[in-house]
């Protein structure tokens, strides 16, 4: 991203996401299947802008990226009737 009129900048960054998942079961015309993820893979902290330096600006809070986490869960969805 250019450079604003003051000189400061967004920095660029990059957010990776991750997930698994694996049919387990089916119920009549349902679907049971588990799945886990991996939020912001690689850690990426807070994202600021930055002065043309890029030192943060003071107080100018632009990006805030939740640290790595986990999810576990299930899925229950309606299976199509045609397939096969």
């Amino acid at each position: 991203m250019p450079p604003g009129v003051d000189g400061t900048y967004q920095t660029a960054y990059s957010v990776w996401y991750a997930q698994v998942s694996k049919r387990f079961a089916g119920l009549g015309s349902y679907v049971v299947s588990v799945y886990a993820q991996v939020d912001n893979l690689f850690d990426e902290d807070d994202v600021f802008l930055a002065n043309a330096d890029g030192t943060p600006v003071t107080g100018q809070f632009q990006v805030w990226l939740a640290p790595r986490s986990y999810q576990f869960g299930v899925n229950v969805g309606l299976e199509r009737a045609n397939r096969r």
